[in-house]
């Protein structure tokens, strides 16, 4: 069904990508920096005001998943783009620390869901 329907492919990975953003910067992330800093994670409340941008910049790289298909193509796309998403909440929190921190879970994350993501849409 979705081999012969390319706009529902786009679309669904759209949509799983942007669950997959939304679900970084509110709970992969906040976990990560309460976990490797000893801090409370209600502490990062701050970088939540990037959630719907980081949510819209992943939900555009699963269209392209989608569009594209393929596995190197997805752990290439959302490896990166988790790694800028990540930057972006590091950078946010303002400790020189959590950057490189984000940017590595960051790109982990969204690694594992190209992989993810790319197996599913050949």
């Amino acid at each position: 069904m979705l081999n012969n329907n390319p706009k529902l492919r786009i679309f669904l990975s759209a949509v799983l990508g942007f669950a997959g953003g939304n679900s970084l910067s509110t709970a992969v992330f906040p976990f990560a920096t309460a976990l490797l800093f000893k801090t409370e994670s209600f502490d990062m409340l701050g970088p939540l005001r990037l959630t719907l941008p980081i949510a819209a910049l992943w939900a555009a790289a699963g269209g392209f998943i989608g569009w594209r298909g393929g596995i190197s193509t997805g752990v290439a796309v959302l490896g990166v783009v988790g790694a800028l998403a990540g930057l972006a909440l590091g950078m946010s929190t303002g400790d020189v620390g959590q950057w490189l921190m984000g940017a590595l879970v960051g790109a982990v994350y969204g690694a594992i869901g190209g992989l993810i993501l790319g197996s599913v849409f050949r």
